[in-house]
């Protein structure tokens, strides 16, 4: 009888537990601790009644946003280019020379370096709406 009283007792406390750590470190986040718990046992309850339970948590707006800019990204996820990229060695070495010297503060080798990241954007932008995506939308 002690053994299974020990048993339950010690799930009970593991549940609480994790429950206050749980809590605690949601307070250093968003909201306070009260209202955290009452939303949780709320959606326990009707998350197995109704599906639309995510509604009493956040509201319908954001949700629908949300769903919006996952189903975009997923789009956007999809197809692609593939960029190559061929160049003797004398030009990669002064690639890389302008690149070192844009860095350390040379005006006229950041120009050289924007001018040849300006040509790979120009074709990715083609890409892009060729398939119908702005890359500058929000």
């Amino acid at each position: 009888m002690l053994r299974l009283i020990r048993k339950r007792l010690l799930s009970y406390l593991h549940r609480f537990m994790a429950t206050l750590l749980w809590v605690r470190e949601y307070q250093k986040t968003v909201c306070r601790s009260g209202v955290y718990i009452l939303l949780i046992r709320k959606g326990r309850k009707k998350m197995a009644e109704e599906e639309d339970w995510i509604y009493d948590i956040v509201p319908k707006s954001q949700v629908e946003s949300m769903n919006t800019n996952a189903k975009k990204i997923e789009k956007n996820m999809k197809g692609g280019v593939t960029l190559v990229l061929s160049s003797d060695n004398e030009s990669a070495i002064e690639l890389c020379n302008y690149w070192r010297n844009a860095l350390q503060g040379d005006a006229m080798s950041w120009l050289r370096v924007s001018s040849f990241m300006a040509g790979i954007i120009e074709t990715l932008e083609v890409h892009l709406s060729e398939e119908g995506i702005n890359p500058y939308e929000n």
